[in-house]
């Protein structure tokens, strides 16, 4: 009896083990996307069959984790010692080169600029044919992706995924790999691929190498060619979940409070939780109301400080100087919803939604569109070196002309 008594303990101690493992595997991917859980499953379940399709397209929008997706695919395909439900194991050879970017079975194309002045029609890589510059700017944007592959895989003055750049992919396709395992093509943004990519892409897409896969990426499904579409199992990404970016955000050590915020912000794109994250929303929370206090009472000096202080933040931190723009564009919405009858659980600035229903009842009836229109004016043209002061102040004397009239 004490016999078998020991036995079932231990068989029951060895199944707790080995759910825990289960549970950790789940938690440890080589490259750990937010949210997309059943993306994840459903590629682990094509790593652990072994039968992959000879090209995927992963389409859906910005911050969505697209790439994440791609490299843990290829991860699992050509670990050595993968688990059992499709997880690469994080500690292999191939492990170790896949984390560091350097495994030989992974190649990835992407838009890069053109140097007037070279050759670009051969096989010939076009990194080999950047000025000292542009290869410096590329090294800066794979630097930011290698460190996070939410990072938009986009080099300064790209145009287009260039013809050499698919040539020089199929060059290296036809050479005996250095490694066994898979062979993964991953190729971001494939919009930007000009006609003559597209055609040359689509032969090797009908006769490709065997043990080798192809993976596109797009922001903009449609404006693929059918051609390229229907050669390709389509994988469809939506936005971020809310609740997995307050979760990742609240991980992280933000507040349940600013995780709310930050997440609703975002709007399912990770790539924006990282600026949010680091505003101090307390602060700027009081220097947004007081701004708004100094719009709605027409006091211009600190209206033209602000001014000034948006001309100079344009210079030094774009990404701020958007980021309180959108702001003015969510606080609108808002108050746009309210004016239609919306409910306050429905506002993406819940933390002013006191200060937004006073705002949408007092001036009841505004032309909240337009307003919206202009604050999206301002982020986009602001891009194009016009006279930052006249832009940011011709913005606040159409916010007050509205608010007026609205009170006529």
């Amino acid at each position: 009896m004490e016999n078998n008594d020991s036995f079932f303990s231990n068989k029951i101690t060895l199944f707790l083990v080995n759910l825990i493992l289960m549970n950790k595997t789940t938690t440890n991917r080589l490259f750990d996307g937010i949210g997309q859980d059943h993306l994840y499953r459903k590629i682990n379940r094509i790593s652990s069959s072994q039968k992959l399709g000879s090209a995927y397209l992963f389409a859906g929008p910005r911050g969505a984790g697209k790439m994440h997706m791609a490299l843990h695919f290829f991860a699992s395909m050509n670990c050595q010692n993968p688990h059992s439900d499709g997880y690469a194991c994080g500690e292999c050879t191939a492990c170790k080169k896949t984390l560091s970017f350097s495994h030989p079975n992974l190649q990835m194309i992407y838009a890069v600029p053109r140097n007037p002045g070279k050759d670009y029609s051969g096989s010939v890589d076009p990194v080999a044919l950047m000025s000292e510059k542009q290869y410096d700017d590329l090294q800066q944007t794979l630097k930011k992706f290698y460190s996070d592959p939410y990072e938009t895989l986009l080099v300064p003055g790209a145009g287009k995924i260039l013809l050499s750049s698919i040539k020089s992919m199929k060059k290296k396709l036809s050479l005996k790999s250095e490694e066994p395992g898979w062979q993964f093509v991953v190729i971001s943004l494939m919009e930007m691929a000009n006609i003559e990519s597209f055609n040359s892409l689509l032969k090797i897409l009908e006769e490709p190498p065997t043990r080798t896969t192809f993976i596109l990426t797009t922001e903009k499904l449609f404006n693929l060619p059918d051609t390229i579409r229907s050669r390709c199992q389509i994988i469809k990404f939506n936005p971020v979940a809310e609740s997995a970016m307050l979760q990742f955000l609240k991980n992280q050590g933000s507040t349940e409070e600013d995780a709310r915020l930050i997440s609703r912000l975002a709007n399912g794109n990770v790539n924006k939780i990282k600026n949010y994250r680091s505003l101090e929303f307390a602060k700027n929370k009081n220097e947004f109301l007081q701004l708004w206090r100094n719009i709605m009472a027409g006091n211009m000096i600190p209206i033209s400080a602000k001014v000034k202080a948006l001309a100079l933040m344009v210079k030094s931190d774009r990404n701020s100087f958007e980021d309180f723009f959108r702001m003015m564009m969510y606080w609108f919405r808002d108050a746009q919803s309210l004016d239609a009858g919306a409910t306050l659980e429905k506002l993406i600035l819940f933390q002013f939604q006191d200060e937004i229903q006073k705002f949408a009842t007092y001036y009841h009836g505004s032309d909240y569109y337009n307003l919206i229109l202009k604050a999206e004016q301002v982020i986009e043209l602001s891009a194009k070196n016009l006279y930052i002061p006249a832009l940011v102040s011709h913005f606040f004397v159409t916010i007050q002309k509205e608010l007026q009239q609205a009170r006529m």
